[in-house]
């Protein structure tokens, strides 16, 4: 099996190779796939991590949740600590700017913490997904330690696109694996 390092940076290779046509595409048909999960739709408070580069474009499901009065909090990047902590969105432009990595990210001043409690559903970035919906991130371990603070209950959704999806990765005891993947082809439950 390969390690997660090798993983990595094959799956980031072949997601940076891809046209933004076809980011915009899969990221839309992604979406139409979430608005088929019951859970998603009857969530009141999600959690959605900000795309950047050619992630999945969560920006298209952040105007979904709030064309349809969803509260919507993204995670904030504590600079000094391997720590994401939640905070509500209301206004994209006002509320967003762009950090010095490059990536869109709440100004902590403008917005108002979240309490993991409030939240029902999380969209989850990664790197790779396999079938038994373990996850590849980034490898800093900022996602893991994020979801490690919900209760049981909350439903983890992984939006990866179809060539991210393996058969197996390697998972450690401290990775946290997720309710469903949704790709543009398929959801794995």
């Amino acid at each position: 099996m390969k390690s997660k390092k090798d993983i990595r940076k094959e799956m980031l290779k072949l997601r940076n190779d891809m046209t933004k046509d076809t980011v915009f595409i899969y990221s839309k048909t992604i979406l139409e796939q979430l608005l088929t999960v019951e859970e998603f739709l009857k969530s009141n408070c999600v959690s959605i991590y900000l795309s950047f580069g050619n992630e999945v474009d969560t920006f298209l499901i952040v105007e979904w949740l709030k064309q349809n009065n969803k509260r919507v909090v993204v995670p904030y990047t504590e600079k000094n600590e391997i720590k994401l902590t939640p905070v509500y969105i209301k206004d994209m432009d006002e509320d967003l700017t762009v950090s010095s990595f490059g990536y869109p990210e709440p100004i902590i001043e403008r917005v108002k913490k979240a309490k993991f409690e409030e939240i029902d559903f999380v969209i989850v970035p990664g790197v790779s997904f396999d079938y038994l919906k373990n996850r590849i991130g980034y490898g800093k371990g900022y996602y893991d330690q994020y979801l490690s603070r919900f209760n049981p209950e909350v439903r983890f959704a992984g939006l990866a696109y179809d060539f991210q999806l393996l058969d197996l990765i390697p998972a450690e005891d401290h990775d946290i694996g997720m309710n469903m993947v949704i790709t543009e082809k398929k959801i794995i439950r």
